[in-house]
C-alpha cells in the first residue's frame, strides 16, 4: 500500500493501514484493518480517519478508543518512524514545528506547520520554533523558542532518533548548512539545524522511548 497525498511527504510517513497491521497488529490482514478504519474506529490527532492510505507522520497522535490505546509517531535510531505508546493525557496535545511564516489579508500572521496545517498566531513566533497545540481543538498551549538550552530530538541525518540539549548554534553566512551542537549522554554531537525538532525547554514535553 502506498500512502495517499496528505499532510506528510510520502518518504516521511506510513499509510495508516500498514501502521495498524504491521506495527500494532490490530488485524491480521489489510482487509481487516481497512474495515476497522472505515468504521471510524481509528483517530489521528483527535479526529476519526476513514482512509487506510492516510499518511501518518512525525509527532502525529494515533488513538484507538475501543482499546484505550494512544501512540505518538517518533523516529527510531535507524531513521524509521514507529508508534511510541503514550498516556491519555499526552494524547490531548501535539508538538508542531513552524516551517513558514507569512502575513495574510488583514495583517494577520499565519504559521505553516510541519504537518501541513496552518495556524493563525501572533508575530512573536519564528521559523524553527515549536508550538504545543491541543487536540483536536488546535489551540496554542505553549511555545518553545529555538535557542541554546532547549531540548531537541534529531529527526534526520546519521544521529537520527537521539535527543539532547542544545549547547551551541552555528549560523554560517555561506552555502554551508547551519548547524547546532547537542549534548547527549555525556557526548557532544553536531547536526544540521533542519534535522532538529524541539521537544521542551528544561524538561521534555513528551515521553520518549
Amino acid at each position: 500500500m502506498k500512502a495517499m497525498p496528505g499532510p506528510h511527504p510520502l518518504d516521511r510517513s506510513i499509510p495508516l493501514g500498514i501502521l495498524l497491521r504491521d506495527y500494532l497488529q490490530v488485524g491480521c490482514s489489510l482487509k481487516e484493518v481497512s474495515k476497522i478504519i472505515k468504521e471510524g474506529k481509528v483517530f489521528v490527532d483527535g479526529r476519526p480517519i476513514r482512509e487506510p492510505k492516510f499518511p501518518v507522520g512525525l509527532m502525529d497522535v494515533l488513538s484507538l478508543p475501543a482499546t484505550g490505546q494512544h501512540f505518538r509517531i517518533l523516529p527510531n535510531t535507524l531513521g524509521r518512524l514507529f508508534p511510541h505508546p503514550i498516556g491519555a493525557h499526552e494524547a490531548g496535545f501535539k508538538l508542531c514545528r513552524v516551517e513558514t511564516k507569512k502575513v495574510i489579508r488583514g495583517g494577520r500572521v499565519q504559521l505553516g506547520l510541519h504537518d501541513g496545517r496552518n495556524l493563525l498566531a501572533s508575530n512573536d513566533f519564528r521559523v524553527r520554533e515549536v508550538v504545543k497545540i491541543s487536540l483536536p481543538g488546535q489551540e496554542v498551549l505553549e511555545r518553545i523558542p529555538f535557542r541554546v538550552g532547549c531540548l531537541a530530538l534529531i529527526v534526520g541525518g546519521k544521529n537520527v532518533g537521539k535527543t539532547g540539549r542544545i549547547v551551541e548554534i552555528k549560523e554560517l553566512k555561506s552555502i554551508q548548512p547551519n548547524t547546532a551542537v547537542l549534548e547527549t549522554d555525556g557526548e557532544k554531537i553536531e547536526t544540521q539545524i533542519p534535522y532538529l525538532f524541539l521537544i521542551g525547554e528544561k524538561e521534555p514535553l513528551i515521553s520518549l522511548p
